[in-house]
């Protein structure tokens, strides 16, 4: 059983990770980089992996969680659901690098999902509640696998996700939600995820294993099946 949502938060020790990965019936190890360490799992019979550590992108902070689970979409899939303030950021550095160096195309050592954002439309549709257009942006090619991806269960888990993330009182002292930085891809046949990771509530990983699981359900059942890349 995983952590109450009302848990007080609390600084996550790796001993307190490895026994809540042990109660999930997860395969857990420590890494070499201090602090970090590596669940391994199974949905579907896929087994799917997440890694802590120092983060592989500059646009996480402190630590990071990153995910991935081969689902075996077609290759060319390409939808990523990202929070609207990490997007925005990324899109005025994208936007940086383009003018900077009065180039006519994007630099090259861009992370494949910054040049993603500069490629794409952002996507929206009816139906889906209000405060996730709000926190939360959605952009890729094709429309309907984008549809048929963010499924109602999806969009209500990312949306308890913000409540414990609570942002800066406004003047009537009432904390608005804020949502992590956060990105969750479908590329070359995968689902992977990263997120930064506070390590003070261990909610957070429950929370971040439990989109993954999501986001790979839906891509099985909803997104057209095909030989993944390696």
């Amino acid at each position: 059983m995983g952590p109450r949502p009302d848990d007080p938060p609390r600084p996550v020790s790796l001993e307190d990770t490895e026994q809540w990965a042990a109660a999930q019936g997860l395969a857990f190890s420590r890494t070499a980089e201090p602090g970090g360490f590596l669940m391994l799992g199974q949905y579907e019979g896929r087994t799917w992996r997440l890694e802590c550590g120092a983060p592989q992108r500059h646009y996480l902070r402190g630590t990071e969680l990153r995910a991935r689970i081969d689902v075996g979409v077609e290759p060319d899939v390409a939808l990523m659901l990202v929070s609207r303030p990490l997007k925005e950021a990324l899109e005025r550095e994208a936007y940086g690098a383009f003018t900077d160096t009065l180039q006519t195309s994007l630099p090259g050592d861009l992370p494949e999902e910054v040049r993603w954002l500069a490629m794409f439309e952002e996507m929206a549709w009816p139906g889906v509640p209000l405060p996730f257009w709000q926190h939360f942006a959605v952009v890729g090619e094709g429309g309907l696998h984008a549809k048929r991806w963010v499924q109602p269960s999806m969009v209500s888990h990312l949306l308890e996700m913000l409540l414990p993330a609570q942002g800066e009182p406004d003047e009537a002292g009432t904390r608005a939600p804020k949502a992590p930085p956060l990105m969750l891809m479908v590329a070359r046949g995968k689902v992977s995820l990263r997120i930064e990771y506070p390590g003070d509530h261990l909610q957070t990983l429950a929370d971040a294993v439990m989109l993954l699981h999501e986001a790979a359900r839906c891509a099985l059942q909803h997104l057209p099946q095909g030989t993944a890349k390696n």
